[in-house]
């Protein structure tokens, strides 16, 4: 079942185990070997306040053992300690999502909630901090792991907002395969054509934004010669729009890459 896949995430107790009443926040298990991510992320990435946590996941109390903090999403990679064997779940990205499709919403043995997805209305989005999100009616603001009907992780909430698994797998891919997560910048402001006017035109409208500017100065746009008004409708081979973000696809780059 889905509650499977979930942890739980506690304050360790005196008697090194923890209190169920108080849990700080849960996470979804995304490696068998006992990777997990959480919007919950701890007041430090430091080796010495690994001990102020356990885990509960599948059963069995963990030790952590590392934290890896992503900051422009605030997301926390938690690896678990000895773990081995866990259940993982399939991710479900935001292009394979239909809108007014039923999600559930799940805390680590807690509440359940179910919604449904909407139509994503967003406005000005930054290639190098914006999240790609899900828009879910129904849910309370809890912090909760969403799935859709096929048991398919497809977001994690923080309040009213979902943020969708596109940017948690590319954060993932590095992790796995870096051993760290270390972003790429692009430096652009924009809008996404098929999702923000409603046009049947994909792609992404360079635009300002308040202060900012479409391309940030010295930024790999700028040097690129990109400036406000072009239209981005693909990233390397691949088409923005109809649910593919730009920041997503920038998310899975690394410093350097051309």
């Amino acid at each position: 079942t889905v509650e499977k896949s979930l942890a739980g995430i506690f304050k360790r107790s005196a008697n090194g185990a923890y209190a169920p009443a108080a849990k700080l926040g849960q996470g979804a298990i995304i490696t068998s070997d006992g990777w997990i991510v959480s919007t919950f992320v701890p007041a430090s990435d430091a080796a010495g306040s690994w001990q102020e946590y356990v885990v509960s996941a599948s059963g069995r109390l963990y030790d952590i053992d590392r934290i890896v903090v992503d900051a422009p999403s605030q997301l926390a990679f938690i690896h678990l300690k000895k773990a081995n064997s866990l259940p993982v779940r399939e991710f479900a990205l935001r292009g394979e999502l239909g809108a007014f499709q039923a999600v559930s919403g799940l805390e680590w043995q807690g509440n359940f909630e179910t919604g449904f997805l909407g139509r994503m209305a967003e406005g000005i989005r930054s290639s190098d901090t914006s999240l790609p999100e899900l828009a879910v009616s129904g849910l309370s603001g809890r912090s909760l792991i969403l799935f859709d009907q096929s048991g398919r992780v497809i977001g994690l909430s923080r309040g009213r907002s979902v943020i969708a698994m596109d940017t948690v797998k590319a954060l993932t891919d590095k992790l796995l395969t870096d051993g760290k997560i270390e972003r790429a910048r692009l430096g652009i402001r924009y809008l996404s054509l098929s999702v923000t006017t409603g046009s049947k035109q994909d792609g992404a409208l360079l635009v300002d934004a308040d202060k900012a500017p479409a391309v940030a100065a010295a930024s790999p746009a700028e040097k690129a010669g990109l400036k406000a008004g072009d239209i981005i409708t693909s990233v390397a081979d691949v088409s923005v729009g109809n649910g593919t973000d730009i920041a997503a696809l920038i998310a899975e780059y690394r410093p350097g890459d051309k």
